[in-house]
């Protein structure tokens, strides 16, 4: 019994040590949005870059008046590695186990644009929007439909239309592939 309380508090003592280390972390120096690059296969949420005034800005430019909101998901949200696919830099800023309330980041790396798809809700509540300079590149849009279909094809298929992710909850996506399912 002794054992499992001196292990319980070990592991409480770590819990809160890195949680102070995630807030207390220094944000590191972004000069433009495209220097998100050169952390590729980092965790953004623990590194300190979704606090990065260059990102923060970027995304305030696009999201306008969503912005305060979208920030407010960023802090209730994990994140995935940064990736590379194409011309473009990847973050995933998504909470996790609630059904939805997803987002992607894409930021082309030749001019900085970024592109941002928000599923601000549930999926079932198909609440998602592409924000960004228009029109929006098709190869983004075979990212951001790609991505979501990996996350979420056990409950819809995403489908690009347009400057827009179409949700279809009567079908699914093959997770491994991103590829919407026939119906």
């Amino acid at each position: 019994m002794r054992s499992c309380l001196v292990a319980t508090a070990v592991l409480r003592f770590a819990l809160v040590a890195q949680a102070v280390a995630q807030t207390t972390d220094t944000v590191p120096a972004l000069h433009r949005v495209q220097d998100l690059s050169l952390y590729t296969g980092t965790y953004p949420c623990r590194t300190g870059l979704l606090r990065s005034p260059v990102l923060l800005q970027a995304t305030r430019e696009v999201l306008g008046d969503q912005y305060a909101a979208y920030h407010d998901h960023m802090r209730a949200s994990g994140c995935g590695a940064i990736e590379q696919r194409g011309d473009y830099i990847l973050l995933d800023v998504s909470q996790l186990h609630v059904g939805g309330y997803s987002s992607i980041i894409l930021v082309r790396r030749r001019d900085g644009a970024l592109f941002l798809f928000w599923l601000s809700g549930t999926v079932p509540d198909r609440n998602g929007h592409v924000y960004g300079p228009r029109p929006v590149p098709r190869d983004a849009m075979a990212i951001f439909e790609h991505s979501m279909n990996i996350q979420w094809g056990h409950v819809a298929c995403f489908t690009a239309s347009g400057d827009s992710l179409a949700i279809d909850l009567t079908r699914r996506a093959n997770q491994d592939t991103g590829r919407c399912l026939s119906p």
